[in-house]
């Protein structure tokens, strides 16, 4: 039987609830990756060469907290998605737990889990061998019409944050779902070359 949380655990969820439903929600169905080497520090997410005069599109806040995420050193790339089911997703590849452990101590992270990053907090990542490699950060939110999660701002019946690690084996055929900057073991990358319909 899964365990119980505390309407007061709850509480102390909501500012984390919000700004992460925020985010996923201003995802969409969008889909935004970056590969490459992992991302240097100081390295802005974007490139920030516009004239002046040009004006400046309203940030997405999926793309604002995907741009943040990109901008960790060891982060391989960053997916938006959303399942059949209705979980908004983001989905995040790091170098290593150091990597990670970036991420959560990140300004911009930090003041998304607001309160709940005070007292009674478990050790992140506590479980996780310090050593591990090729991680994958999975968060995901579901809206809800109907029933919902109380002490919750907004109205939702899932929240959850998980994290994967590769295993060396898998194929791929003209891409993957991991960062092709991402190295993993075994796993066997081919590309083909592409035919119109009817070729």
């Amino acid at each position: 039987m899964p365990a119980r949380t505390s309407l007061h655990r709850v509480s102390a969820l909501a500012l984390l609830a919000s700004a992460a439903g925020l985010a996923l929600l201003g995802a969409g169905q969008a889909a935004s990756t970056q590969e490459g080497r992992p991302v240097q520090e100081g390295r802005p997410a974007q490139d920030q060469d516009q004239p002046e005069d040009r004006p400046v599109p309203a940030v997405n806040m999926g793309d604002m907290l995907a741009g943040a995420i990109r901008s960790v050193p060891g982060c391989y790339g960053v997916e938006l998605a959303q399942t059949q089911s209705g979980k908004s997703v983001i989905m995040a590849w790091f170098e290593d737990k150091a990597a990670v452990m970036r991420w959560y101590n990140h300004p911009v992270h930090r003041g998304v889990m607001g309160r709940a990053a005070g007292e009674g907090e478990r050790t992140p990542l506590e479980h996780v061998p310090d050593d591990a490699t090729n991680l994958m950060v999975v968060a995901t939110i579901t809206m809800s019409d109907a029933e919902h999660i109380p002490g919750f701002p907004m109205p939702i019946s899932q929240i959850s944050i998980e994290t994967y690690q590769s295993m060396p084996t898998g194929i791929s055929l003209n891409g993957r779902l991991s960062p092709s900057s991402m190295k993993i073991p075994n796993l066997e990358d081919h590309t083909v070359e592409l035919v119109a319909p009817g070729r």
